[in-house]
């Protein structure tokens, strides 16, 4: 493709792998090649896709995604994340933008990519559903789980704000269940491969978790550190788990806020519980919980059974790529939405 003053080009991610960190570079002034190397070569869902807009020996632009594995209608296929649009100073208001999009879709579509997610800011939004054709399917919120306001707040206030209201449903529930628990941050292949399966049935649309995604995703992210809160039944068989940033956050009023990625369990029942368990055994001493969700899904209703409020909304956008098209038919409440795709970026 080109346009008279520059061209597109995609790139071959292994022959071509200098030049693709030469224009991360470019862009964002570091090669961080650890980054590079775990988002862009270790996927377990295959290489990077990068094209670049080049006007003689100068990168004038730059689009790159990553392949997801997906779970669609039941079946595992395969979706795409967008990551890193960039326009050289110099060459904007030339349709480098738009033109590399749509020259990296019809590739995307040749590889099967049935669709491709992403996480604009407030700038690059405007461009990516008026030129792009994405749409925000999904309303998609941050909830947070006020704990206490004060952060000298007494143990026995904080565990009564923790147990409010549904707290003595939830301890029957965990007693009778003999819900059991352990905090690790290298969870177990087989503990998760099998949880995996017991879950993925009742999955008609979203990420492929299983244990090498696990592994990639979390145990070697060169960016941030998680821990996994893992809860098993009486019999010891997996029940489900949650995610969550070892980092925590303190906003302007000191409140220490703690983050949880992602929550998998097989119904809304059993992620309230774990999600009940977590809160009282994790965060007697934070403020605040945050945690991502689409409203109307079985995440939203564990989240709201626990006290979380829907704060500010978040901009997620979705793009069918050929004659593929979802979401007309598709109940939003079937996609379990979570900071697992957001955290990623």
């Amino acid at each position: 493709m080109t346009n008279g003053k520059w061209h597109a080009k995609i790139l071959d991610p292994i022959k071509e792998r200098d030049t693709i960190v030469k224009a991360r570079k470019l862009f964002w002034g570091e090669e961080n090649i650890e980054f590079i190397n775990w988002c862009y070569y270790d996927n377990p869902a295959g290489n990077v896709f990068c094209v670049l807009a080049l006007a003689n020996d100068t990168i004038a632009g730059q689009y790159i995604v990553i392949p997801i594995d997906f779970i669609l209608n039941g079946k595992r296929t395969k979706a795409s994340l967008s990551l890193d649009t960039f326009t050289h100073p110099e060459f904007r208001r030339q349709g480098i933008f738009t033109g590399l999009a749509n020259f990296l879709f019809k590739i995307l579509e040749q590889n099967n990519i049935v669709l491709t997610m992403g996480f604009p800011n407030q700038y690059s939004r405007p461009g990516f559903l008026e030129k792009l054709k994405f749409t925000e399917p999904l309303p998609v919120h941050n909830g947070t789980r006020l704990i206490t306001r004060d952060r000298n707040s007494a143990f026995l206030v904080r565990k009564l704000s923790l147990n409010f209201p549904f707290g003595g449903l939830f301890f029957l529930a965990k007693k009778c269940l003999s819900l059991r628990y352990e905090i690790v941050h290298a969870p177990n292949d087989s503990w998760i491969d099998e949880c995996w399966i017991n879950i993925k049935r009742n999955i008609e649309f979203g990420l492929f978790k299983d244990s090498k995604w696990t592994q990639w995703r979390y145990l070697n992210n060169p960016r941030y550190s998680y821990n996994f809160f893992m809860v098993s039944g009486r019999d010891e068989k997996p029940v489900g788990y949650i995610v969550f940033r070892n980092d925590y956050i303190v906003n302007k009023r000191k409140q220490l806020a703690l983050r949880i990625v992602d929550i998998f369990a097989e119904n809304t029942l059993a992620k309230s519980e774990i999600l009940y368990l977590f809160l009282n055994e994790v965060c007697e001493k934070v403020d605040l919980v945050h945690m991502q969700s689409s409203l109307y899904s079985s995440n939203f209703y564990a989240m709201s059974s626990n006290l979380f409020v829907p704060r500010g909304r978040v901009s997620f956008i979705v793009r069918p790529h050929g004659s593929f098209q979802i979401f007309s038919r598709l109940p939003k409440r079937k996609w379990e939405f979570s900071s697992a795709y957001s955290d990623l970026i």
